[in-house]
């Protein structure tokens, strides 16, 4: 009788360690899923966050790009462009930024001040890491010949 007891001891024993396993390997293995879920998701988000970003960035950019080349020659289309990009600007970008875009088609108006500011804002930079001199601008010779002249002085009729 002394060994059924035994027996029976040990085999509760052996059946409470087995259990204990058990629980700990489905624990481990929720708590290891958990843990790959919420980097994933973080990683998401840090994704997500990425394009949202790009996809203002790439407005601003298209809005520079046909703004900066509006004058009397330009297509109706190539104005609605750029006015419907404005539009869409002007409802997510701070008003700070905006104002600097709409100052900059006045005389004197500078969009590099403007694409610095939006560029230090997008990428939640405290100081610009670019200056209007590392900014890249492309224009074609009869543009740049224009430039190097100046503006031209209003005519007097």
């Amino acid at each position: 009788m002394g060994l059924d007891l035994i027996g029976i001891a040990a085999l509760s024993s052996v059946t409470t360690v087995a259990a204990f396993i058990a629980i700990a390997k489905i624990f481990g293995k929720s708590l290891l899923e958990n843990a790959v879920r919420h980097q994933f998701d973080l990683a998401l988000e840090d994704y997500r966050n990425e394009q949202e970003i790009k996809a203002k960035a790439e407005k601003i950019a298209e809005y520079l790009a046909i703004a900066c080349d509006l004058n009397d020659k330009s297509s109706e289309e190539d104005y609605r462009a750029a006015t419907r990009l404005a539009f869409e600007l002007y409802i997510y970008l701070p008003a700070d930024i905006y104002r600097s875009l709409v100052s900059s088609h006045r005389p004197g108006g500078n969009f590099s001040d403007a694409l610095i500011k939006a560029r230090t804002y997008l990428l939640d930079e405290n100081e610009p890491s670019l200056t209007a001199d590392d900014l890249m601008r492309h224009a074609s010779p009869e543009v740049i010949a224009e430039l190097r002249r100046g503006p031209a002085s209003p005519s007097k009729n």
